[in-house]
């Protein structure tokens, strides 16, 4: 979901509109259901929503990156990563299956930042806040 919930303006080759996404997370989860039984059979399934993005760091990872050939703009942002999050939990609430919002969970926190490594992919610790709420919802 974090490629999907490029801005369009900027990346246009990574985003996929917003009711798209839902529609193919929608036959994802239902062929999972198809191929494996309601809830992926012995494993559970789970909606992990987009995480949340940092754009300071994510202007300084494409800097760090690409240079002077960086664009100075971030694709992603925390606008559109809560909107395909929010499309996520709906679809899994529509299927009865559940979810896990990481970009709502993490930004609970006041240091989520510092569960990201480049402002978008998770840290070692953001893995480890990902792993708990993982243990501790489902």
């Amino acid at each position: 979901g974090a490629n999907d919930a490029c801005n369009p303006k900027v990346v246009e080759r990574q985003h996929v509109p917003l009711e798209k996404y839902k529609t193919n997370l929608k036959k994802i989860l239902q062929h999972i259901a198809t191929v494996y039984g309601k809830g992926g059979g012995s494993a559970r399934t789970v909606v992990i929503t987009p995480p949340p993005v940092d754009v300071e760091a994510r202007l300084k990872f494409q800097k760090e990156q690409y240079g002077d050939k960086a664009i100075g703009v971030a694709p992603r942002s925390m606008e559109w990563a809560n909107m395909y999050a929010k499309a996520a939990d709906s679809v899994a609430a529509e299927l009865k299956v559940p979810s896990l919002n990481l970009c709502e969970l993490m930004t609970a926190s006041t240091n989520w930042k510092s569960y990201l490594n480049d402002g978008l992919h998770l840290s070692p610790e953001g893995n480890e806040v990902w792993f708990r709420l993982r243990c501790v919802r489902h």
